[in-house]
């Protein structure tokens, strides 16, 4: 007889990766972003396409979108 095997629950496969490709800040010199969550990190290169646990992909993405809003209002200051 052949064995079954069991359905496994998601912490059993694990976290859902998703992709991204995070752009080098113009005048950055840096050559990667870290990223903490939750007591672990990551290092990411720049221009360089990469999968992520899907909270980690939102963190991100808040990052990114909260330095938007900075650089337009540090624009609109000094206008």
């Amino acid at each position: 007889m052949a064995k079954t095997e069991e359905a496994k629950t998601p912490e059993q496969i694990g976290p859902r990766m998703m992709h991204i490709r995070i752009n080098r800040p113009h005048g950055s010199q840096e050559d990667s972003m870290y990223i903490g969550m939750n007591g672990k990190t990551w290092q990411l290169r720049y221009n360089t396409d990469v999968y992520v646990p899907e909270d980690v992909y939102y963190l991100i993405q808040q990052s990114l979108k909260a330095e938007r809003v900075r650089d337009a209002y540090i624009e609109r200051l000094n206008q």
